[in-house]
């Protein structure tokens, strides 16, 4: 049986992307949860700090998903693909079935929006380890890895906020991908 806090996270999740998290009271994550209000705030403090630990939980759920794609490749390209599916894609995807489910990612309070923060710097990071080995040919086009990454993170984040198609924005992560796969010289397959 899963302890308190984890149902709880669940049920926030669950709750803030097909509600949002202004219109979801926290009786109604206790509810979808199966729990009293009362283990609700012994567990956190307000909305905010529940909606942080939403947001943190999706983000380690990337994390974990990217890591283990990328663990059967070592292809640039593949990780590539792969990082725009999940991060980009998938989350783009959530938003056009659940319109409130933004809020998971961008946050409303500071706590949340320091997730938000915190959430982007770490994708960046670990897109940076994948794009490592080629730094040698990032330094040859001006950059690095972590510079790449960073761009690649803020671009593509922006996109799934931008675009007014799926298409859309698979074009243009497309694009972005051709982009880097140019400036580490990697001929790209697709």
């Amino acid at each position: 049986m899963k302890d308190n806090k984890s149902r709880l996270i669940e049920a926030a999740i669950k709750t803030f992307s097909q509600y949002g998290v202004k219109k979801t009271s926290m009786a109604d994550i206790a509810d979808c949860a199966g729990v009293s209000r009362q283990t609700v705030y012994v567990n956190f403090k307000n909305k905010d700090e529940m909606l942080a630990a939403a947001m943190n939980s999706v983000v380690n759920d990337i994390e974990d998903d990217l890591r283990v794609q990328w663990s059967n490749t070592d292809s640039i390209e593949d990780k590539l693909i792969a990082y725009f599916d999940v991060a980009v894609i998938g989350i783009y995807d959530r938003f056009q079935t659940l319109p409130d489910a933004r809020d998971l990612i961008l946050g409303v309070g500071m706590l949340s929006m320091c997730v938000a923060q915190d959430a982007n710097k770490k994708k960046a990071r670990i897109l940076a380890e994948q794009l490592q080995p080629h730094a040698e040919q990032l330094k040859v086009a001006g950059t690095d890895p972590k510079s790449v990454a960073q761009f690649i993170v803020s671009t593509a984040g922006n996109m799934k906020y931008t675009v007014a198609t799926r298409q859309e924005l698979e074009t243009l992560l497309h694009t972005l991908k051709q982009s880097v796969l140019a400036m580490i010289g990697t001929n790209p397959s697709r």
